[in-house]
């Protein structure tokens, strides 16, 4: 990931300057002192600061995030996206001993897998990973497919070697540097059980960069990188607006009458690569998964008929919502792949208001507040977050728009 570099003044950034021509990706460039990058979460998670912005008065407030609970209103509903993150990076060998390959594992491609139920956390103890069943049959398992992230050369002729046994090839190459890779385990593993033996969690790259400047020693982000109400297994990220509940406030808001209602929406490489065109309207989405359910469905059309206002916990709870929204703002029981790419002009038809984290140049996240609140509103709050030094990123500080 690109950083820009911390020697130019906050104020004379791209993001705040503007662009004669609204479409260039140069308009989401900005520059900031990469110390405010956050490597850890805030303990507790509610403590973290929260931007608070009034889009009718555009007035701005500096709180802490245990304040939405002042904030929020009875009869308001927010949207969490449940999405649990798993160990999604995992190291390889080219043969036995050779060069060193990282893989980050989107999402499963095998056909016969399309669709089926992932393990969640239900039943388990609070802050435990989700036990898979071990695959029982044959010596080896069946081949399994997934999209993934390679760094490193591989060819179709590279056989991909794990400490922890099994193999790897590369099937075939996708556009925006994704691969298929095809899988064959010990078989007392399936994918699950082995990643969460063998596999790290995925920190975003800054994260471990700052560590590694700093001299941190390693932490365990193993519950840190998930929501408190993250249940299904699918996410290569975390929904990063949603780290910043703790089940404390949760009981608080719904005893004050705010309702909280999921969606899952698996995050890839849509959410958390960079756009790498020059040109918004030159960029394409790959597709991630979905699911609006129908009582979430109910729910946002019970919080309208009653005046309460629709809140989605990020920018992925955002697209899962406005995805499954009709022409006419109704949100439908939905569930497939969405490739919903939302940059200004874009006009919002689900959701009111907006909980979301300060995101990095050039992300899709950013471009998406751009379309929430405007340009020159956007670039005002992140002047702001800068210059009052808000922790930057997906373990950072919040904003409020309401």
């Amino acid at each position: 990931m690109k950083l820009c570099s911390t020697t130019t003044p906050a104020s004379s950034s791209n993001i705040i300057r503007g662009a004669e021509v609204e479409d260039q990706i140069e308009r989401f460039d900005y520059s900031f002192d990469k110390s405010l990058i956050a490597t850890a979460p805030m303990r507790p998670r509610d403590r973290s600061r929260l931007l608070v912005y009034d889009k009718k008065t555009e007035n701005i407030g500096h709180l802490h995030f245990s304040s939405i609970l002042d904030l929020l209103r009875p009869n308001d509903l927010l949207i969490v996206n449940n999405t649990r993150v798993f160990p999604a990076r995992l190291f390889a060998r080219k043969g036995l001993g050779g060069g060193k390959i990282e893989l980050l594992l989107l999402r499963e491609t095998t056909p016969s897998a399309m669709g089926a139920k992932r393990p969640s956390e239900q039943g388990e103890r609070e802050g435990e990973a989700p036990q898979a069943l071990p695959v029982e049959g044959a010596t080896r398992a069946p081949v399994i497919e997934w999209e993934a992230l390679v760094k490193g050369h591989i060819t179709i002729e590279t056989v991909l070697t794990f400490n922890g046994g099994g193999e790897a090839r590369l099937v075939k190459a996708l556009d925006g540097g994704r691969k298929v890779i095809a899988f064959t385990l010990p078989n007392q593993f399936d994918i699950y059980t082995y990643l969460k033996k063998w596999g790290e969690v995925p920190l975003p790259p800054y994260i471990l960069q700052r560590r590694k400047q700093e001299g941190l020693i390693e932490q365990n982000d193993d519950n840190s990188y998930q929501t408190v109400y993250a249940k299904p297994i699918g996410s290569a990220a975390a929904p990063t607006a949603g780290l910043h509940f703790t089940k404390r406030l949760i009981a608080a808001l719904r005893k004050k009458g705010v309702t909280i209602a999921t969606v899952t929406l698996n995050i890839g490489i849509d959410t958390f690569k960079p756009i790498g065109v020059d040109r918004l309207s030159h960029h394409k989405m790959s597709g991630e998964l979905f699911e609006v359910s129908n009582r979430t469905a109910n729910a946002i059309a019970r919080a309208k008929a009653s005046g309460g206002r629709i809140i989605a916990v990020g920018t992925s709870a955002t697209r899962a919502i406005e995805s499954a929204a009709n022409a006419e703002g109704t949100v439908m029981p939905t569930k497939g792949e969405t490739k919903l790419f939302i940059s200004p002009g874009y006009t919002f038809r689900g959701v009111d208001g907006l909980i979301t984290n300060f995101h990095p140049p050039r992300a899709t996240g950013l471009v998406l507040v751009s379309a929430f609140l405007g340009y020159n509103a956007m670039s005002r709050l992140y002047r702001e977050a800068l210059e009052k030094r808000y922790r930057l990123f997906s373990y950072g500080d919040a904003m409020l728009i309401v």
